[in-house]
């Protein structure tokens, strides 16, 4: 592929390149189809650095049969590009659960480019953008405590019930009783349903990347 050859016979580089990067690359017309296959979609917030505990938080959701077919967005599969802020407001619209992850990290405050201190992105943003869509659509929020928290400084921001990670019982149960409200049914053996759903592990097309879920 070169992208300075004179030849005017030759294939366009531009076409190319288009035809080796969908060779390799899911196209978007394949991609809108995996989107489409999802049960339903979660929205994950979470501070940037718990990142790490956000991918466990996937993937413990995900180990629960009943929530294989659910995708969970987070700001990872963010399109370089997009804007930043309306994505995440259009998204927290239509998704069918928040679930934020708490750490002690939710709770600090940041220092802006002026040198105010405010609240951080999730507390200041998407927490009530949450709590609006709960009022007003029934949105459940699914609070997930993955390090101990202050519950006293929780319930200033409007948390109370808090589940942590550690009670695997309660962390299931409260799982799915949320998602019994939106997408909780009978298995869909359909083919091209579990091959999409297969491919969107394989690529980590709005989930984690996970080859043996793919396979399987």
């Amino acid at each position: 592929l070169n992208a300075v050859v004179k030849d005017d016979t030759a294939i366009a580089y531009e076409e190319k390149l288009k035809k080796y990067l969908e060779s390799i690359l899911i196209n978007s017309e394949l991609a809108d189809r995996i989107r489409a296959a999802f049960d339903a979609y979660i929205f994950l917030s979470y501070r940037k650095m718990d990142r790490r505990y956000a991918n466990d938080l996937m993937r413990l959701i995900h180990s629960n049969s009943e929530c294989r077919d659910i995708a969970i967005w987070f700001d990872e599969f963010l399109t370089p590009g997009e804007n930043f802020k309306e994505n995440i407001e259009r998204i927290l619209d239509d998704c069918e659960l928040f679930t934020l992850l708490v750490t002690p990290h939710l709770l600090e405050k940041v220092i802006d480019k002026n040198g105010e201190i405010k609240d951080n992105f999730v507390i200041a943003n998407e927490l009530p953008m949450a709590l609006e869509n709960k009022e007003k659509k029934g949105t459940d929020i699914f609070a997930v405590e993955m390090v101990d928290t202050d519950k006293a400084a929780l319930h200033d921001i409007r948390i109370d019930d808090c589940v942590n990670v550690k009670n695997e019982e309660s962390f299931r149960n409260r799982l799915l009783e949320s998602v019994s409200k939106f997408a909780l049914k009978e298995d869909d053996n359909e083919p091209e349903h579990n091959f999409l759903i297969g491919l969107a592990y394989l690529e980590g097309i709005d989930v984690e990347v996970d080859r043996r879920r793919a396979a399987e």
